[in-house]
């Protein structure tokens, strides 16, 4: 399965968890930074979103069939080549969400995330991504829930 959703929603938590249910998983974020040996802040700094983007479009396609669960990055949709990736996935994809004051508060002060330093922007990205989020979903699961009760519901989907 492949996690989608905006920045704070849960993608890397609930990954870990599923890896508790024998899932493989990685955490594209992580996959990025391992195999550019930069932090995503310094990526983006040194070479801009776009390059950013093309980086997480590569991850997605060699990592797409070693993996049970993908994490991926809340912006992967925004670009056109990942979108059309996942259009075309086979692997369920699950749409993690939360009202946009929750996700703000998950994300305050977390300086690991470019996008995540100013609040309009951070509302305004989120509600140019909820119809892609929306439109790619096999399920949507609302993580305001305790994560034990989003993996339940994870599993029982996949059933």
């Amino acid at each position: 399965m492949i996690l989608i959703g905006f920045m704070g929603s849960g993608k890397s938590t609930i990954a870990k968890r599923l890896h508790n249910n024998d899932f493989s998983y990685i955490d594209m974020d992580h996959w990025i930074e391992s195999n550019a040996q930069q932090s995503i802040p310094d990526i983006f700094n040194a070479h801009g979103e776009t390059h950013f983007r093309e980086l997480e479009y590569h991850a997605l396609k060699e990592t797409h069939d070693s993996y049970d669960c993908i994490a991926t990055g809340g912006g992967i949709v925004t670009y056109t080549p990942s979108f059309d990736f996942l259009k075309s996935t086979k692997k369920p994809i699950v749409w993690l969400d939360a009202p946009i004051d929750k996700l703000l508060h998950r994300i305050s002060g977390d300086t690991n995330r470019p996008l995540a330093q100013n609040r309009q922007d951070i509302i305004a990205r989120y509600e140019s991504r909820h119809e892609q989020y929306k439109s790619l979903a096999d399920i949507r699961i609302d993580t305001r829930k305790p994560v034990d009760d989003c993996v339940k519901e994870i599993l029982e989907f996949l059933k």
